[in-house]
C-alpha cells in the first residue's frame, strides 16, 4: 500500500472515530447536554487535535524517507540519510538505525566504520542501542582480533541492546582466536541466562565442540538440545530460522544456523559413527 494511501486512511479513520465519540452525545441527548459535555471535555478535544497535528507533522517532515522506503530505492535513501547526518549534523538514533539497515541490505558495509567513528565522537551514547548493527561488519571482515576488541567491552556493559547476541559474538570471536577456555566460559554463562531459542541453539551448537573433553559441558549440551528439539519440529525450526524476525544477524548466520538445525535433529548414534 502506498504511503499516501496509508496517510489518508490513517487521518480518515482517526478523525471519523473522534467525531463519532465527540458528537454522539449530541445525537443521543440533544444540544443542551452536548453543550455541557463540550464545556467539560474541550481540553481532551484540544489534546487530541494537538496530537493529530504532531503526528501529521512527523509524517510530512519524513515524507521523502517514507517514499524512498516504499520504492525500496536504497541508494537514494542512503544518500538522503548521509546528507542528514554528515552535512546537517542530525545524528539521531532513528536515522542511524535506518542508515545502518540500508547499508546491510545493499551489502555495503564499508561506510559503517565511518558512521561508528562519527557516533563515538559526537554521540557515544548511541552506540549502546545500535551496538549489534555496528558490530556485524566485524563478523564479516574475518578479523577476529578486531571483533574481540569491539564485542568484549560491550558484552559486560549495562544498558547495551541485544546484549546476549553481543556476548555470543564475543564468544565466537574468542573461538576464532583459539582462546577456547574463555570462549567456553562465555558460552556457558550465556546459556545460563536462558537466551531466546535461536540464540540458545547457536550457543548449544558451539558448545558441542567441548562436549567430549568436558563431561559437565556435555550434560548442559544434552539438556539444551533435548529441550530445543522437543519445542519445535525440524520443519517448524526451518520456518522459524527463515523468518528472522527483523534480526539481521540471523540472516548473516544462515549457513551456521542450517548446520545447527541439522545437528539438532541428527540421531546420536549417527554422531558417534561420524
Amino acid at each position: 500500500m502506498k504511503f499516501k494511501t496509508i496517510f489518508i486512511l490513517f487521518n480518515s479513520v482517526i478523525v471519523a472515530a473522534f467525531l463519532f465519540i465527540f458528537l454522539l452525545p449530541l445525537a443521543l441527548l440533544g444540544p443542551e447536554y452536548f453543550r455541557l459535555f463540550a464545556q467539560r471535555n474541550w481540553i481532551a478535544a484540544a489534546l487530541f487535535l494537538a496530537t493529530l497535528l504532531i503526528i501529521n507533522a512527523y509524517f510530512f517532515y519524513n515524507r521523502k524517507i517514507f517514499r524512498l522506503l516504499e520504492r525500496e530505492d536504497w541508494p537514494a535513501l542512503i544518500r538522503l540519510l548521509e546528507d542528514s547526518i554528515y552535512r546537517r549534523g542530525r545524528l539521531r538514533r532513528s536515522t542511524c538505525r535506518l542508515l545502518l539497515n540500508a547499508y546491510l541490505i545493499t551489502a555495503n558495509t564499508a561506510p559503517i566504520a565511518a558512521l561508528e567513528a562519527r557516533v563515538r565522537r559526537d554521540r557515544p551514547a548511541l552506540l549502546k542501542p545500535l551496538a549489534l548493527l555496528f558490530g556485524l561488519p566485524y563478523l564479516l571482515r574475518g578479523q577476529p582480533e578486531e571483533a574481540e576488541a569491539y564485542f568484549g567491552p560491550l558484552a559486560s556493559k549495562p544498558g547495551v541492546s541485544d546484549r546476549l547476541w553481543i556476548r555470543w559474538n564475543y564468544a565466537f570471536s574468542l573461538m576464532q582466536r583459539k582462546n577456547y577456555d574463555r570462549a567456553k566460559q562465555e558460552l556457558l554463562g550465556l546459556l545460563s541466562e536462558r537466551p531466546e531459542p535461536v540464540l540458545r541453539l547457536l550457543t548449544v551448537y558451539l558448545l558441542d565442540s567441548y562436549g567430549e573433553a568436558h563431561p559437565e559441558v556435555r550434560r548442559s549440551i544434552e539438556r539444551g538440545r533435548e529441550g530445543l528439539a522437543r519445542r519445535w519440529s525440524a520443519e517448524q525450526w526451518r520456518h522459524r530460522l527463515e523468518s528472522s524476525g527483523g534480526n539481521p544477524q540471523v540472516s548473516l548466520l544462515a549457513p551456521i544456523l542450517r548446520e545447527a538445525r541439522e545437528w539438532l535433529f541428527r540421531p546420536r548414534a549417527a554422531e558417534g559413527k561420524s
